[in-house]
């Protein structure tokens, strides 16, 4: 596989992954995986877009979408460039999920019914006259859309183009692939990891790293820096508590933390098949600065975020970045290159005025839901493998 972007909703924060127009938010009482999920809000007309820039015609997605009244549903997943939409997936009378070409939809769908998640697959290609666009809904494949007209790219996705539907909607466990060969994706989940212990620090000598704005130091010796930066969910507006750069001397100083399985989620025993990086940051005035945060893949780093921001609040922002292998090699759980049970993370400068800060950090990784049949006396159920 060869995902682009994935996520569970894990973050709890507009901005990082999503804007919202109004009517919903991150909710934590009804979720598929991990600790949230997306609602929109019955009777409100919203407009949910994905922050991330894309620029592809192909599109393969996988998501999970759940109705409190599928009858009542109105639901628009699409994705666009600019005002034009290209395609995706839409629920009509029955009520069905059908998919969406341009303005045209299939000519028969799946019948859905409230209260129950399912696993829709998209694929949706417009590389070519005319358009396709696929669908599946738990396995079962709707009609296909077409629309012609001339090749085109879309550059965003929305999971509600300014819909009012009377059903609450929730989303869970997204993730998209820019690779036809990939579709369906099929079952799968989102879990979120967190900082939980410092790794090995490098730091030079005294007010070179601090503990936010206490003056307190972090040394090669501190064990506690992981809790400056382990938000859930993560901060917004002006921070509480983070890691201050202050003046680290030279730019290869850094201080390191280790990420492990947020509360109620269990360490993977399966590698995963995309990882999602997310930070939250700022400094502390307006101004031009430098911060990098570099993953560190069992020795091998690669920068999630490097940049000489021109920062114009001294509120929280967030920087995201998706990684379908590690940066030593495919992802795995056993010890060595790509082990994802040893990902750690750095901060480094080499501009430290304003003093950066980083806030929060957050990794939501998308695994391979595993179905398998066993047998319980004289019947047989379906169960789902998690990955530990």
């Amino acid at each position: 596989m060869t995902p682009v972007f994935c996520c569970g909703f894990e973050c709890g924060v507009t901005g990082a992954h999503w804007t919202l127009s109004a009517g919903g938010g991150f909710d934590t009482t009804t979720k598929r995986s991990g600790a949230r999920s997306f609602k929109l809000t019955g009777g409100v007309s919203s407009l949910v877009t994905n922050t991330i820039a894309f620029s592809s015609a192909i599109a393969v997605l996988r998501m999970y979408v759940y109705f409190t009244d599928a009858s009542t549903a109105v639901c628009l997943v699409r994705f666009k460039n600019g005002s034009s939409g290209k395609g995706g997936f839409t629920i009509d009378t029955g009520p069905v999920i059908k998919a969406v070409c341009g303005p045209n939809a299939s000519s028969t769908g799946i019948p859905i019914v409230s209260n129950r998640w399912y696993c829709i697959d998209v694929k949706l290609d417009i590389s070519n006259n005319p358009w396709t666009c696929d669908v599946k809904v738990d396995g079962v494949s709707a009609t296909q859309a077409t629309n012609a007209v001339a090749a085109s790219t879309y550059t965003s996705m929305l999971l509600a183009d300014s819909l009012d539907s009377v059903s609450d909607i929730y989303f869970d466990d997204i993730i998209l692939s820019q690779t036809t060969g990939d579709y369906p994706i099929g079952p799968g989940y989102v879990n979120h990891f967190v900082p939980t212990s410092d790794g090995t620090h490098n730091v030079a000598g005294a007010n070179d790293f601090e503990r936010s704005a206490t003056g307190t130091d972090i040394t090669n010796a501190t064990t506690t820096a992981f809790q400056l930066i382990d938000d859930l969910p993560l901060e917004t507006g002006a921070p509480t508590d983070w890691i201050n750069l202050i003046a680290p001397p030279n730019s290869t100083d850094y201080v390191e933390v280790i990420f492990g399985a947020a509360s109620g989620i269990n360490t993977p025993l399966v590698a995963p098949r995309a990882v999602e990086v997310v930070n939250a940051y700022t400094s502390s005035a307006t101004g031009t600065n430098n911060l990098r945060l570099a993953v560190n893949d069992n020795g091998t780093l690669n920068d999630a975020f490097n940049a000489n921001a021109a920062l114009t609040t001294t509120n929280c922002k967030y920087t995201t970045k998706q990684y379908a292998s590690g940066p030593a090699g495919a992802w795995t759980v056993a010890a060595g290159a790509g082990n994802f049970n040893n990902l750690r993370m750095r901060c480094f400068t080499s501009d430290a005025a304003p003093d950066p800060y980083w806030v929060s950090a957050m990794v939501e990784a998308e695994f391979k839901e595993i179905l398998f049949i066993k047998p319980l006396n004289i019947n047989q159920s379906v169960n789902r493998a998690a990955n530990w």
